[in-house]
Formats: structure tokens, C-alpha cells, sequence
């Protein structure tokens, strides 16, 4: 049951430091209501989601059009093959009918009008996007495999009926999600870890995970702060904003990850691989899969050659027939896999920290007791060990500190987790009493700081530089690699 409107403050743990000297109370005026919280980190949040989200359509139509040379040439081979049989229309003389007049205008005195740029551009990108929409199924699909999507294969066990701290943690779970106005989310109990964490593809079909540990080490009321982030996040639409989230990333990550295969035998068979375990997702082959999307550059899988063997690089006839198409697939994946990686991911984790912050004022909002989810997290400290999959660590209440391969939304250099110094400072701003605080908290000198994002942001305009000069590489590479042949076979056929 929540705390009621006068939230008790209770005794900080017993291995809970006492606050260092830079907690000081905050005041009547400095005090923030839970309300107001929420809306500023929700505007945050934002402001930092819909620059990403219009990076990433830009990103997408990029590459949409770095692949049509590609798309179009086999399309326009594949109906000179029909042909030959029945009468199909010539699309590759169609697009040089298009594209020439444009070509013509650069070197005349008035160039051609705007909308016909626009035209083309769009002509150009149907394809991709067509392939860019089939590669988004296939990833939700794939994605939805895992078992913390699914309730009936979740890991784990429901409350047993003998242990009462198990059935008091549901039924918290279950009156904080009716005051929250969401359906009641399925608990089950993981043995060991503690931690928790709200999993699920929406608020209809959630399910909380919580290690028994935790219950271990947290009193009652601190459990129905961790209830209340937890609630709170599913009301927040976390679950559905981090599927959506990891697709995305996953998108621009695919292309980096299938580009790479192409050198050696070793990396056409780990390519191979990837793209059946894409087309029949299984949860054995979910792991493959994450991999893959988590570190798009890292080399092929080695995993079927024997150990002290070097990996064979002797080209079959395989490689040679996909040579002409190895320069525009490589480059246009590294793009994708570039910006994704460097860029696109830690805006995320940015975005993702103050959904946190939003989650935690949320808990404050259900249970009317900021001490109860501040002494919960103080309890808990740093890194606490769980066993939820890497790639859902994002999940979590605090940062599992497991490792992240595979953590397609906590793989950024950027954590998603705010530093547990600030998640505390928050909640001590919303009425926590600062006996709740860890002590001794380091903080990076204000020049650090400054140094540090100089730093990244003389990264980010470095990567726009590189991938402008990319995306002309690719074209050209295109045009040597792919047009040129295709128009040769075109001219023999027709």
C-alpha cells in the first residue's frame, strides 16, 4: 500500500554513509512539486527525442538513396531477364531518360527547376525505403522474440505462496498500477540480484522482474518506491518508446553488420548466418542477432573455425561474383553503422536519462514519499549485479553493470543511467530527506566537464564532415561498381 500524503521519512540504512556536507536542505521556495518535475523531464526528454528522430529520417532517406544504383540496377536486369520471354517495361532506359535531362542542367545556365529535383529524389528513395520498411519488420519481429517480451516465457517464477515479502512486492505492483490507470503488470521473481526492471512490448503486455536479493535488502517502504518507479515507467510508455528505440538503431546497424561480410570466407558465412537467424528469429538465435546489431564493425564471427587455425581468405567464387557490389554495400553500411554508433546512440542515452529522472518523479507522484524510492536506490548503490539480458539493462531501476554486448539501447559510450548523485539530489528537491544521500559521491571538475564536451562536439562535426564525404564516396563507388556494369549487361539484353 502507498505511504500517505504526510510521507514518513524513516532511518536511513545501515550501511547508508552520512551525507557529506555539500546536502544541504532545500528550502520552501526551492522545493519542486512532483508535477512540475514531471512535465520539465518530459520536455527535456523531448528535446532531445525529436532532434534524433529528424536526424534519423534524414539519415534514412540518405541511405534510401545511397542504395537505389543498387536496387534499380537489378530491378532494371531483372525485367531485361522477363524480356526476353514476354514483353517487360525498360526501367533502367526510363531512369537514364529521367536522370539525364538533370544531369544536363548542372552545366547549363538555368538549372532545372527545384521540383524536379525533389521529384527524383523521391524516385530515387522508393526502393530503399521499401527495403528499409522490410528490415524494420523483420527486426520487430526478431526483437520480439526474446523472452522479456514474452509473458509466458518470461524468466522467472510468480510469488510464492509461502513468502510474504513476495506477495506483499505484488500487490504493491498491482495497487500502484490501478492508481496509475494502466492494466496490473505481471511480477515474477528472479532468484538472486538486486535489482528489477519493468520489461514488456506496452503497458498492455508488461511484466516486472525483480531479484529476490532486493527484497533481501530493502524494507517495505523501500520497496514501494522501487514499485513506483517501476509503474511509473510502464505508465510512462517506456516499453513501447525502447522497442521503437532499439529498431531504430538496429536499422542504421543491420547494413554496418551485413556490409562487413563480404571480405572472406570466414565473414560471407557469419553473414550468412545473420541474415537466416533475421529471417527465422528464434530465441537460440536472438543473442547472434543483438550481437550483430549491438557492434556492427567488429570483425566476422570466428566461432566456426577451429581454435589456432587461422580463418581461411581464400576467395570462392562467391565473393568474386559479389565483388562489383562490395564497394557501394560496404560504404553505405559503414555510413549507417557511423552515425548510429557516434551519434545517433548517445543522443538516445540522453534522452533516455531524463525518462529516468520523469519515471522517478513519477514514483514520488504514486507514493506521496520521496524517501521511500531515495532510500531504495541509496541501498542499492552502484552497479548492482542482476540477471536481465544486457540489452534490456535500460530497463532496469539502477544500472545493473552488467557488460553490454548486445545492449542495443545501453550500448552507447553515453550511459543511460543519470549518475546516482543526481537521481538523489532530484528526489531530495521533491522532499527527500537528505539522510537518504550517499556521501562522498565524485563529481568531475567543472573544467573536465567543459573539456569533455568541447571535445564531442568537435567529434559530432567531424562525423558530419566525414559523413557528407561518405555519401559522396558511395555514389561514386556506386556509379563505377554497379551502374556501370548494369548499363553494359542492360545494353546486351535490350
Amino acid at each position: 500500500m502507498a505511504a500517505d500524503e504526510s510521507g514518513p521519512a524513516v532511518p536511513a540504512p545501515a550501511d547508508t554513509a552520512t551525507p557529506s556536507a555539500d546536502w544541504v536542505l532545500w528550502s520552501a521556495a526551492e522545493r519542486e512539486d512532483f508535477l512540475d518535475a514531471v512535465a520539465r523531464h518530459r520536455r527535456n526528454a523531448w528535446r532531445v527525442t525529436i532532434p534524433c528522430a529528424l536526424a534519423s529520417l534524414v539519415l534514412l532517406l540518405v541511405l534510401s538513396v545511397l542504395l537505389a544504383p543498387l536496387l534499380y540496377t537489378l530491378l532494371g536486369l531483372g525485367l531485361d531477364l522477363i524480356n526476353l520471354i514476354i514483353p517487360a517495361p525498360d526501367l533502367l532506359g526510363y531512369l537514364g531518360r529521367l536522370v539525364g535531362p538533370l544531369v544536363d542542367s548542372l552545366d547549363a545556365a538555368a538549372p532545372a527547376p527545384l521540383e524536379q529535383w525533389a521529384r527524383m529524389l523521391l524516385v530515387a528513395a522508393a526502393p530503399g525505403l521499401a527495403l528499409m520498411a522490410l528490415v524494420v519488420f523483420v527486426l520487430r519481429r526478431a526483437l520480439l522474440q526474446s523472452p522479456h517480451f514474452h509473458p509466458t516465457e518470461m524468466p522467472g517464477r510468480p510469488a510464492l505462496a509461502g513468502a510474504l515479502a513476495e506477495q506483499r512486492f505484488a500487490n504493491t505492483i498491482a495497487e500502484m498500477a490501478t492508481a496509475a490507470m494502466v492494466p496490473v503488470p505481471q511480477v515474477c521473481f528472479v532468484d538472486g540480484g538486486a535489482n528489477a526492471a519493468a520489461c514488456g512490448s506496452d503497458d498492455a503486455h508488461s511484466v516486472v522482474m525483480v531479484g529476490t536479493g532486493l527484497l533481501m535488502r530493502l524494507d517495505r517502504q523501500q520497496m514501494q518506491g522501487v514499485a513506483g518507479h517501476l509503474v511509473a515507467s510502464v505508465a510512462d510508455g517506456d516499453l513501447r518508446i525502447g522497442i521503437r528505440t532499439a529498431m531504430t538503431l538496429g536499422l542504421f546497424a543491420l547494413p554496418a553488420a551485413v556490409a562487413g561480410g563480404w571480405s572472406d570466407r570466414t565473414g560471407f558465412a557469419a553473414t550468412s548466418r545473420l541474415l537466416r537467424a533475421l529471417m527465422l528469429p528464434t530465441p537460440g538465435n536472438l543473442d547472434l542477432i543483438l550481437q550483430a546489431l549491438n557492434d556492427p564493425f567488429r570483425p566476422g564471427d570466428t566461432e566456426q573455425t577451429p581454435a589456432g587455425r587461422p580463418s581461411d581468405r581464400k576467395l570462392t567464387w562467391r565473393e568474386w561474383a559479389m565483388m562489383p557490389l562490395m564497394g557501394p554495400v560496404m560504404m553505405t553500411g559503414f555510413l549507417g553503422g557511423l552515425v548510429s554508433t557516434m551519434m545517433l546512440a548517445p543522443a538516445v542515452a540522453l534522452a533516455w536519462r531524463h525518462r529516468k529522472f520523469m519515471a522517478d518523479a513519477n514514483a514520488v507522484r504514486l507514493t506521496r514519499d520521496p524517501n521511500a524510492l531515495a532510500g531504495a536506490l541509496a541501498a542499492i548503490g552502484t552497479g548492482s549485479s542482476t540477471r536481465i539480458a544486457a540489452w534490456a539493462r535500460h530497463l532496469c531501476v539502477i544500472d545493473p553493470g552488467v557488460k553490454q554486448d548486445g545492449a542495443l539501447l545501453g550500448g552507447s559510450y553515453v550511459s543511460v543511467f543519470p549518475p546516482l548523485e543526481r537521481r538523489l539530489k532530484a528526489l531530495m528537491r521533491l522532499g527527500a530527506d537528505p539522510a537518504m544521500a550517499l556521501s562522498a559521491q565524485s563529481r568531475r571538475p567543472v573544467l573536465i566537464r567543459l573539456l569533455l564536451g568541447t571535445l564531442i562536439g568537435m567529434v559530432d562535426v567531424l562525423l558530419c564532415v566525414a559523413a557528407v564525404l561518405l555519401g559522396w564516396v558511395s555514389l561514386a563507388l556506386s556509379g563505377l561498381f554497379t551502374v556501370l556494369p548494369g548499363v553494359l549487361v542492360h545494353a546486351l539484353l535490350r
